[in-house]
């Protein structure tokens, strides 16, 4: 591996560490963000019959903080919370940043050593 992949690396990791923790002076914005992925995983108020007349289920992804990753649930369509993301990717950069950026970083790695993405992140 040469010096300059190596020099990278250490760079982006060092840059991963120093971003990605939710300090108190960050934007409120953020901090708001990331407290919706504190919130239970909620399927909705919506019965299963009359879900299926009102409105679609449709597959969600939610964080769950005990796996500390995003997992997919069926959501009935109306009520729920704010922990509840169209994608996984979307759940994940929101709720678990420092995930997401070391699945890039792999990517990267990857992409550099032999020129092929790994498709790590989702």
């Amino acid at each position: 591996m040469s010096k300059l992949l190596i020099g990278l690396i250490a760079m982006l990791l060092i840059s991963l560490v120093t971003s990605q923790t939710l300090l108190p002076g960050q934007p409120q914005q953020q901090q708001a963000g990331r407290a919706r992925c504190q919130m239970p995983i909620d399927t909705g108020s919506c019965g299963v019959i009359l879900s299926s007349i009102l409105s679609n289920p449709t597959q969600r992804y939610a964080y769950d903080r005990r796996s500390r990753g995003c997992v997919q649930f069926t959501f009935s369509g109306c009520g729920g919370n704010r922990n509840n993301f169209v994608s996984y990717s979307r759940c994940m950069t929101t709720c678990n940043p420092a995930q997401t950026t070391i699945n890039q970083i792999v990517n990267l790695v990857q992409y550099a050593l032999t020129g092929q993405s790994g498709q790590i992140y989702k």
